[in-house]
This record gives structure tokens, C-alpha cells and sequence, in this order.
């Protein structure tokens, strides 16, 4: 009993990870579209005429319709590993005969769409927008006679992945197991929920960001978790969850500047409001963010940035990508502790309509990272150069100051943040003084009891 429900478990493993990977591949041909039958499928594929088809590619399937028939004579040829492979072109052969396709003795474009439709009945992670599309045309029969004696079928075409890619495309097929389609909706929902609660998305900044950089593998995303920040942070979360086995996000962290702590009591390195959670365990995640909300919502502008990364790197040390996401109009209260990170930091500011606060380009730049906004990628020392005299970012001019500081030529930004360069907060005189009283009174209760007082 105990060995058929291990293997009924696997098995609902494997149909839920096949029909979750279907669900969130973003498909060439809808449903409803294959089966009307008409010429608009067609114009998906690029077309080529040759005198016959040869299936002479290295790594390829050939599966065989016949002439005029599209159902699919040998399935069994068709057993991917997608954590090996990809599929690169889907070839359809066709032989063209009679040249008019309008006296053909089935329907083209009927035949054309029943074709597809095996195909993907047969694996539906083939109805892929990634994949090339072809139609092959043979010409080079004479009568109908030979047209039944050429090849008729799909031909599909696949690249091999190098060991570390597989290795991670393993690791990602893991994820898919032990995560249920049912988990996937509910946590999308719970996300959507939050998101409408704090007024919706209004800027799409991560979103956009996160989707142009699929080579972000294994990344540690550090985001700040403060009222005026939720939606960004949201946006993350939601973005990993509707790309879950694409995204190459590991783990999260999130800090909300010291839980509600006062302000002269957040000295660098010691605000705290910090938390972790790794990024495939979903409904965790969703309670973690609720629960830093609720224990603090920052309150004062700058923020434990630094902190909150080195904190989350003594979490997560294996990892690949820094990520932080960042409040534009925030200054990074703990920006003298920022030697104790030794890898770059991908910068993701949020809120950068007035351009770019120069105390993130500064960071970017000690740290050999990059910034990313809505509308670019600004890499250090490659495209923008980063760490010259003078940088042209976002239409801005920054310049280097005396200290070696990037500020805006323009002079707006000047100031707001500089404090926090060197910022080292000093207990307030009366707490000084009260600290003091009670280390007195403690000497008179000793000394007393000693009689010597």
C-alpha cells in the first residue's frame, strides 16, 4: 500500500509540474484560434519552397503524418528531457501537389491546424512563442504518385544545454514538483490582494526589469519593505510567481528599517526589522511580508539598506546575483558600513521620474555593481562609465566631488542624502546623563553595603 501511494504521489508530481510548465509557457497558437481552421495560423510561419526535404539536422525528430493525414505515426520517437534541451524550430513538410493549394483534396489550412493540434495534444509545451515556426514546401514531384512517396510530417529541432544548465534546469523541475497548481493560484491571489489593498500597481519599474534579465540565475532579491515601497516589493513577488519555473530568483529578504525602532536608535549595522524566506516556499513568503508590514512600516526617510544586505547574505550565501530594490527618494542610512560587501549589487531604483539619486549611482560604483530603471541598465565601468570624472546617466550630469562623490551637476539632490556618507549616530545627551545616574546609584547602593558610604 505504502509503495502505490509513493508512486501515485510521483506521478501527480510529474502531471502537475508538465500541466503547471504548459500553463505558464507563453503559447504561439491559442486554442480557439487552431480551431477555426483558417489562413490566420498561417501567417505565424515563415514559408520555403524546396525540391525535397531533408531531415539532416544533428539533433532532431521527425514525426510522420503521411500525405494528407495529420495524425501522428510514431509518437513514441518524441521523449524530451527538457532539463537537457530545448526545442529551437518546429518544421512543418508539406508537398505541393497540385502547386494550388485550393485543389488540394483535403483543405489546407484545415489540414495545416489538425496538424498542430496533434502535435500539441502530444506535448503541449511544444506551443511555444520562443520557437521558430516553419512550413516546408516540397516541389519537386510531377504527379501524385511521388507526392505520396515524400516525406509528410513535423520535424522538430532541439539544442543541447551545457552541464550547468542542466544542472539548474534539475533544480527548477524540483521546484515545479513541490509546488501544486492549486498553491500557485492561491498565492497569486493572496499577492493580487495585497497589491489592490495598497492602491494597486501604479509604476511597473520591476516587472519590466525582472523580464528583460532571464540571465539573472540563482539571484538573493534584498527589498526595502516600507509603506511607500509595498507595491514595488509586491511587484517581485508577483513577478516570481506567475514566472516560477523560469525565474531565477532563490531567496528573499526584506527590511522594513528597524521594526518601528526610534530613529536615534538606529545606529549602522544594528536597526534590525530584517527578514528571509526562501523564494520556493510560497504561502511562507506571503505570511513573511504581511508580518514585516505589520511589525513596521519604516517611518523616517533613510533606511538599513546596508544592513539589511549583509544580513541576508550571512542567510543566503550561496547565491549568484545581489539584487536590491531600492526607494529612489530614500537616503541609505548606513552607507559608512558598505565595505562589508564585496560583490556587486544589481540596483533596482523605484521612483526615479526626477532622476537618479546619486547615493545609489555612489554605491553601484564602490561595489563594481550596476542601477536599473524602468528604462535602462546602467552597468558599471562598461556602457555608462561609471567611475569617471564625469557620467551622463538618465539625461543627468553627475560629476565627482572632493571626496570623490558622485553629485548633479544641476545641484538638485545636493545635500538631501550627504549626512548619511559618514553617518554615525550619537546617543542624546539626556540619555547620556540618565545612563549616567544609574551607574552612580548603583556605585552608592555598593558602596553602602560595604559601609562605605
Amino acid at each position: 500500500m505504502i509503495k502505490k501511494n509513493t508512486y501515485s504521489y510521483i506521478l501527480i508530481g510529474f502531471l502537475l509540474t508538465h500541466s503547471l510548465q504548459a500553463q505558464l509557457t507563453v503559447k504561439k497558437f491559442e486554442p480557439s484560434l487552431l480551431q477555426n481552421h483558417d489562413e490566420v495560423v498561417e501567417s505565424r510561419f515563415s514559408t520555403a519552397e524546396i525540391p525535397v526535404f531533408e531531415t539532416n539536422a544533428p539533433y532532431s525528430i521527425f514525426l510522420q503524418n503521411g500525405y494528407a493525414s495529420a495524425i501522428i505515426r510514431n509518437p513514441s520517437s518524441w521523449r524530451p528531457d527538457y532539463d537537457s534541451m530545448d526545442v529551437v524550430d518546429i518544421t512543418l513538410v508539406y508537398t505541393r501537389y497540385p502547386f494550388d493549394k485550393n485543389k488540394w483534396s483535403i483543405g489546407y489550412h484545415y489540414l495545416l491546424n489538425e496538424r498542430l493540434m496533434e502535435l500539441f495534444r502530444l506535448d503541449s509545451n511544444l506551443n511555444d512563442a520562443h520557437i521558430n515556426y516553419h512550413i516546408a514546401y516540397q516541389t519537386g514531384c510531377k504527379n501524385a504518385k511521388e507526392a505520396k512517396n515524400y516525406k509528410h510530417g513535423i520535424n522538430i529541432t532541439y539544442k543541447i544545454f551545457d552541464p550547468e544548465t542542466i544542472e539548474r534546469k534539475r533544480e527548477q523541475r524540483k521546484r515545479l514538483a513541490a509546488v501544486g497548481i492549486p498553491m500557485q493560484k492561491a498565492f497569486r491571489k493572496d499577492v493580487e490582494a495585497f497589491i489592490k489593498e495598497q492602491g494597486g500597481i501604479t509604476d511597473s519599474t520591476v516587472y519590466k526589469i525582472f523580464d528583460r534579465h532571464p540571465e539573472w540565475r540563482k539571484s538573493l532579491v534584498v527589498m526595502d519593505w516600507t509603506s511607500s515601497m509595498y507595491q514595488y516589493g509586491a511587484s517581485c513577488v508577483l513577478w516570481h510567481s506567475l514566472h516560477y519555473n523560469q525565474s531565477g530568483i532563490r531567496y528573499f529578504s526584506f527590511f522594513n528599517d528597524g521594526d518601528n525602532k526610534p530613529e536615534n536608535l538606529k545606529k549602522p549595522g544594528f536597526a534590525g526589522g530584517i527578514y528571509h524566506e526562501k523564494a520556493d516556499r510560497l504561502d511562507d513568503v506571503i505570511k513573511l511580508f504581511r508580518l514585516v508590514m505589520k511589525n513596521g512600516s519604516g517611518g523616517d526617510i533613510p533606511e538599513n539598506d546596508m544592513e539589511a544586505m549583509i544580513k541576508a547574505i550571512q542567510y543566503f550565501p550561496d547565491f549568484n546575483e545581489l539584487i536590491l530594490i531600492g526607494d529612489n527618494s530614500a537616503c541609505i542610512r548606513d552607507y559608512i558600513i558598505s565595505d562589508s560587501i564585496k560583490v556587486p549589487i544589481k540596483i533596482i531604483l523605484c521612483g526615479t521620474k526626477n532622476g537618479i539619486n546619486p547615493m545609489y549611482l555612489n554605491l553601484a560604483a564602490k561595489t563594481g555593481g550596476s542601477i536599473h530603471t524602468i528604462e535602462e541598465d546602467i552597468y558599471s565601468m562598461q556602457n555608462s562609465g561609471i567611475g569617471q570624472e564625469t557620467v551622463h546617466i538618465g539625461g543627468i550630469d553627475f560629476k565627482k566631488d572632493a571626496k570623490g562623490l558622485y553629485i548633479r551637476i544641476d545641484g538638485k539632490m545636493a545635500g538631501e542624502c550627504e549626512q548619511f556618507y559618514d553617518y554615525k549616530p550619537e546617543v542624546k545627551v539626556a540619555e547620556k546623563e540618565k545612563e549616567k545616574e544609574k551607574k552612580q546609584k548603583k556605585l552608592n547602593w555598593w558602596q553602602r553595603l560595604w559601609g562605605k558610604k
